[in-house]
């Protein structure tokens, strides 16, 4: 019953009131910008672990099928780089419609493994090859949607989200393909078309992370002021921009 009375109070406000308000939007702009500053070591409060660098020891890879290449591939101690210098496009919490959008883009995501591949080319020319490789994301666009919820205390909380993303160019380098020299250097070209085959496997691997890393951060951040003071003033959320401003960089939920 607590529920139905308050959010019948936040439906009421907002029937006089247009929800679009600046000063959440900046402070969640604000999170993630001290987000990014911890990175580098994680945040242990919140089982967030570094993620700037992120390293896997080893993942999984399904057999290469594309074009003319067929091949396995094995990558081992891959450590991703330049998370942590996305830029934040858009951070919008809609409270009508109960939503709340982001778009972060990264100008370079990075990267650098072990590798060790066997394959063929058009089923006739042999392809291998082992030792460092790395791959860069050119021009990567994340876009998080996520649904929100005003549970009975009052607060905004997010209760999930779902992770897109556009890219502009992918390229790829393998060391030591084919023993090296030109020719390796030539199929190392042919293979940049396997980029974005792999980028798909790092990022059935990363985005359940970031995922998971957004919503704790988003919703501790959250938790600190009543949507009920959002609609009247919003001046609890600007009070926690000045705590964090004055903070520096830790990031302190």
């Amino acid at each position: 019953m607590k529920v139905v009375f308050l959010l019948l109070a936040v439906l009421s406000l907002t029937a006089a009131k247009a929800v679009r308000d600046d000063n959440l939007d900046a402070y969640l702009k604000e999170i993630l910008e001290l987000l990014k500053a911890q990175m580098p070591g994680g945040i242990p409060d919140l089982g967030i672990p570094p993620l700037d660098p992120f390293q896997v020891p080893h993942f999984d890879i399904d057999p290469i099928d594309e074009d003319i290449i067929k091949a396995t591939i094995e990558i081992d101690n891959l450590v991703i780089t330049n998370l942590a210098t996305f830029e934040t496009k858009i951070a919008h919490l809609d409270l009508e419609a109960l939503s709340l959008e982001l778009e972060l883009t990264l100008a370079d995501l990075r990267g650098d493994a072990e590798y060790k591949l066997d394959g063929t080319i058009a089923g006739i020319l042999p392809l291998y090859g082992e030792g460092p490789m790395w791959l860069e994301i050119y021009g990567l666009d994340i876009y998080a949607k996520a649904a929100v919820l005003i549970n009975a205390e009052g607060f905004v909380e997010i209760t999930e989200m779902d992770l897109t993303a556009d890219l502009t160019d992918i390229k790829m380098h393998l060391d030591n393909l084919l023993g090296g020299g030109n020719f390796g250097e030539s199929i190392n070209n042919l293979l940049n078309v396997v980029g974005g085959y792999i980028w798909d496997q790092v990022k059935d691997l990363l985005f359940p992370l970031l995922d998971e890393v957004l919503l704790k951060v988003l919703n501790e951040a959250l938790s600190g002021c009543s949507i009920a003071d959002l609609i009247e003033n919003g001046s609890c959320f600007q009070d926690r921009m000045e705590k964090l401003g004055r903070a520096g960089q830790y990031l302190k939920l």
